[in-house]
């Protein structure tokens, strides 16, 4: 009999990829991202593919390096039309990368801060919505999948 098991919903990394000032600093910010997911819909008389947007928290900090890098970010978007990637990886307990998810040409099209409550102690997010026109996943280091939209 086979014993599975399940993968950590808290074991992940996420790089980034020519995002703002391309320091990579926003690796270590992130609290929370959503996986890739696909709409499979109908236009026109035809099957269409499409990636939904992805979501991304991040935690803001003191320094507001956090936010600085988001709002470079939207900088370049607006002069430029500059794009960027996102890598999700999915890891096991000893940190090996079970799953790769690579998004390019990504941008972000949502941003905004968390709201102020006085009860409250956790600490501020900032919330972002990023959109992105091609997919690939690896698994346990094959590529599997590519998928590209728009």
């Amino acid at each position: 009999m086979i014993s599975l098991t399940h993968k950590s919903a808290f074991r992940f990394r996420v790089h980034f990829d020519d995002f703002g000032t391309g320091d990579g600093q926003l690796t270590g910010q992130v609290m929370r991202v959503t996986r890739p997911s696909v709409k499979f819909h109908e236009v026109y008389g035809l099957d269409e593919v499409s990636l939904r947007p992805i979501e991304i928290d991040l935690r803001d900090d003191v320094g507001d390096m956090t936010r600085s890098e988001v709002i470079t970010q939207v900088i370049k978007q607006i002069r430029d039309d500059a794009k960027f990637a996102v890598v999700i990886e999915t890891l096991d307990a000893a940190e090996k990368v079970l799953e790769q998810w690579r998004l390019n040409n990504c941008r972000i099209i949502e941003y905004h801060l968390d709201e102020l409550v006085e009860c409250k102690a956790d600490g501020l997010l900032i919330h972002l919505v990023i959109d992105c026109a091609r997919l690939s996943v690896t698994l346990h280091g094959e590529l599997v999948q590519m998928l590209s939209h728009r």
